[in-house]
Order: structure tokens, then sequence, then C-alpha cells
């Protein structure tokens, strides 16, 4: 429909939203051959709202398809896009997303790396939007599978308490033998949560 009026902006837009439509629907590949072509679209006309849409739901493709490092690598540019045009949101958000990522393909250290970026940027967001306690709480668990049961310890005890992170606290220590703190833990979450 753009192209018919001759709006190129429009239409690589509109072939990105169209790509994010069929990504929605379970289609990577289709999503693919529309999105690549607005990646390219968005960047040689500087169209950096599109870029970004693209370059995020190319990652969501490639990790619907299975290519997670090549998810990654569309990550890491939107976190560069996101640091030219000055977004803290959008880089920690992404940088997180891609800590995750991350720990999946088995890299820990390039996880916590990026957990760490994703706090400074943090320090920038407004009050509202600001993710720390989580963040913090997600580094504990990396903290976990790198074998410092120590330093996720004292991360948990940083931060205040809510019911999912208080269970998953009570598994960790349980398999560390800490059963009585586990229990205390549980049952901790357990009122967090409003449960009986």
């Amino acid at each position: 429909a753009a192209e018919s009026v001759g709006d190129a902006r429009q239409a690589t837009a509109f072939r990105a939203q169209q790509g994010v439509c069929l990504k929605m629907a379970g289609h990577p590949e289709q999503a693919r051959t529309l999105l690549e072509p607005a990646l390219a679209a968005a960047r040689a006309s500087g169209d950096q709202r599109v870029e970004g849409l693209a370059l995020g739901n190319l990652a969501r493709v490639e990790e619907l398809a299975g290519n997670d490092e090549l998810a990654l690598d569309y990550l890491d540019e939107l976190v560069a896009l996101a640091e030219r045009v000055d977004d803290p949101r959008l880089a920690a958000q992404t940088l997180e997303q891609a800590a995750m990522f991350s720990l999946d393909l088995g890299d820990v250290d390039g996880a916590l790396r990026r957990l760490d970026q994703a706090l400074e940027r943090n320090a920038d967001v407004p009050p509202e939007e600001d993710r720390r306690d989580a963040l913090l709480r997600q580094r504990a668990s990396i903290l976990v599978r790198r074998r410092d049961d120590a330093g996720a310890l004292r991360l948990w005890a940083s931060v205040p308490p809510v019911a999912s992170a208080l269970a998953n606290q009570a598994l960790h220590l349980s398999s560390l033998g800490l059963h009585d703190v586990a229990a205390v833990r549980a049952l901790r979450s357990v009122f967090r949560s409003g449960q009986p």
C-alpha cells in the first residue's frame, strides 16, 4: 500500500510490520524474508526507529528458528543502536535479553558482562522503569550457574524479596543441603504470593 503512494519510508515500515505479524503467527522464515530487506532499507535511509524494530524482531525470529547465536548478534546490534540514540531503557532491556541468550549458549562470563552493562545503563532510566532489583536477581542466578553460591546469596540478600525469587532461592539452597534456610525462603515465598 505504501509503495503505491511512493513513500519509501512508509513502505519499509509496512514491510517490517508485516514481518512482525508473520513472526507472531509462528512463520519465522517468511518473517525473515520481510524483515531483512526492511532492516537494509531502514539503514540506507537512516530510519533508526524501523532499524530498531527490525533488529529486535529479527532476534526473535532467529530465536524461534533455533539460531541463538544469530539472535544474539542482532541483539548486540540493537544495543549499539540504543547507545547511538542514547536510549538507556532500550539498551538495558536488550542487554538483559542478550545476557540470557549468552547463558543459553553456555557463555556464563558473557552473560555476566552483559548483565553488568544492563545494570550500568539501568542507572539512567526513569525511576518508574527501574529494573535494578530484577537485574540483580538475574545476576545472582547466573552466579549460581558459575558455582559462586556465596556471591549469589549476597545478591539475594541485597534486594527486596518477591515470591518467585524466594522460590528459586529455596530450590538452590536446598540443592546445597541448606534445607532449614531453604524451608524459610519457601515459606516466605508462599506468604508473598498470597497462596495458601
